[in-house]
């Protein structure tokens, strides 16, 4: 059975949201293991912290970018198929939703959740491979000698299993 299109965009939303909030989550804790508890996004913050969100961006907006062209590709090969002229079926993502909001969830939806992953997922590597000496600023606050990783485990438990429920829809594996 197809999930309404409501369903899916609801799971999308919350996938999105899952991942901005899991990613965002490392970036603090990278940031704060290092010593830098608080930062200002629209003032100038240490040298640690700015270059800690260049190298953040610049991964983010490749894969972003990387992403939505191979989805525009996939986009421009269905389109020349004859794909929504009626004389090929429909890619199987799609679900019970027009093409052009299929469309819009892989080109546009998609490569932000993937960057929000991957870059997050960056993070978190370098995080657990951080040495303990690596506080550059001082002694860690309280906040900073929590053990970070149950929370971390959650939102990221989180993220992937939205991701594998959208995948089972998109599979027909749910009722």
């Amino acid at each position: 059975m197809e999930q309404p299109a409501w369903a899916i965009l609801a799971a999308h939303s919350a996938l999105t949201l899952a991942a901005a909030k899991s990613h965002g989550r490392q970036i603090r804790l990278e940031r704060e293991r290092y010593g830098y508890l608080k930062a200002d996004f629209g003032a100038r913050n240490p040298a640690f912290v700015e270059a800690l969100w260049r190298r953040d961006r610049i991964l983010f907006w490749s894969v972003f970018a990387g992403a939505m062209a191979m989805a525009l590709a996939f986009i421009g090969m269905k389109a020349g198929s004859g794909f929504g002229s009626g004389t090929s079926p429909p890619p199987a993502f799609m679900l019970d939703m027009p093409p052009w909001e299929s469309y819009l969830l892989l080109a546009a939806v998609w490569p932000f959740i993937l960057a929000f992953m991957v870059s997050g997922l960056a993070s978190l590597a370098r995080l657990a491979l951080a040495s303990p000496m690596g506080n550059t600023s001082g002694t860690p606050s309280a906040r900073v000698s929590r053990d970070p990783w149950p929370a971390s485990l959650a939102w990221w438990s989180l993220t992937f299993a939205l991701t594998a429920l959208i995948g089972a829809a998109v599979a027909g594996i749910l009722p």
